[in-house]
């Protein structure tokens, strides 16, 4: 079920619940400032999450799917023109990661990445624009979920040769408003 089919899916079983939609994206702007906003500016977000961060915000999350992580390359960079990354494409790289501790499934790909002595780990606070423009100018790879990718239309994502993921689902308060309930136990018996 794709998250859009699922907003109509919902919005047919509960015609009484009223969506507002709002325009952002985990890969603009600060993430951590994002997350602070779920009840206090909305109810609930589709995103990928973590672990880490839901206890970090008092969250919790409904599982939807899992979202693989992918480098992102810079156009100008020759990776960029191959249909599927190695981990030998990757030597000699820099490689802009979150800080460890904030997602841990950014953490397993350092832990891999930190084995080979030729690759650059360069750790970012957050995938706004800024970064993302850092990106490209330094023509540095950046690892993010497959959600991120279409922020910079001078990045393209590359699958990489790993089996690293992140779950993507629906992230909420723990204490929560009524209709967050209603939300997810629509979603759990339909997934």
């Amino acid at each position: 079920m794709g998250t859009n089919n699922l907003w109509l899916e919902i919005s047919q079983k509960y015609p009484n619940i009223n969506f507002q939609f709002i325009p952002c994206s985990c890969a603009l702007g600060s993430f951590n400032e994002f997350l602070a906003g779920i009840n206090s500016e909305f109810d609930l977000v589709s995103s990928v999450y973590d672990v880490n961060l839901l206890r970090a915000y008092s969250l919790t999350a409904t599982e939807l799917d899992l979202t693989p992580l992918k480098i992102s390359v810079p156009i100008q960079n020759p990776l960029s023109n191959k249909k599927r990354l190695s981990l030998d494409d990757l030597k000699g790289q820099t490689i802009a990661l979150s800080p460890r501790g904030e997602f841990s499934c950014f953490d397993r790909v350092r832990d891999l990445l930190e084995k080979e002595p030729t690759i650059t780990i360069k750790n970012i606070n957050g995938f706004d624009i800024p970064v993302l423009n850092s990106c490209v100018e330094n023509n540095w790879l950046l690892c993010s979920a497959e959600d991120w990718q279409t922020a910079h239309p001078m990045l393209k994502a590359q699958n990489v040769d790993w089996d690293f993921t992140a779950p993507f689902g629906l992230v909420y308060g723990e204490t929560h408003r009524q209709v967050v309930n209603q939300i997810v136990d629509f979603v759990n018996s339909n997934h």
